[in-house]
């Protein structure tokens, strides 16, 4: 992301692996700074590496979600559901919640297996449920 930015041809992002510009992409990995209002830019690989989970999760050979789907998704869980101050939790719960509102007419089965891999996808970076 951001490849046409620097003039380099060197993305300020990698979304499918942070660490590859300098980002943290699992919590463990969580830098605490004073500057960049607490490392929001810099702990952003953690989501992005979450995001790219779910918008790359498989059911089988196919993907699971749709570019729609995952459009509808992100924009329901930002203009909906996420506050300046949300953290890290909140935004697992604010994807999580607009997913079941999202899919709520898919077959059952269909609708477990995105929940489900929205769910391994916060797993997967270490962004637990809020209590």
């Amino acid at each position: 992301m951001g490849e046409d930015l620097s003039g380099t041809g060197i993305p300020l992002r990698d979304i499918s692996d942070p660490p590859r510009r300098g980002q943290p992409d699992h919590m463990n990995d969580y830098l605490a700074t004073e500057g960049d209002f607490g490392g929001v830019h810099t702990n952003s690989g953690i989501h992005n590496k979450a995001a790219f989970n779910i918008i790359t999760a498989k059911d089988g050979e196919h993907l699971l979600f749709t570019p729609q789907e995952v459009s509808a998704l992100f924009y329901l869980a930002l203009t909906q559901r996420l506050a300046p101050t949300s953290g890290f939790s909140t935004s697992r719960d604010a994807l999580e919640l607009s997913a079941k509102s999202l899919f709520r007419r898919s077959a059952q089965a269909v609708k477990a297996k995105k929940l489900a891999a929205i769910s391994k996808a916060f797993d997967d970076v270490g962004i637990p449920a809020p209590n």
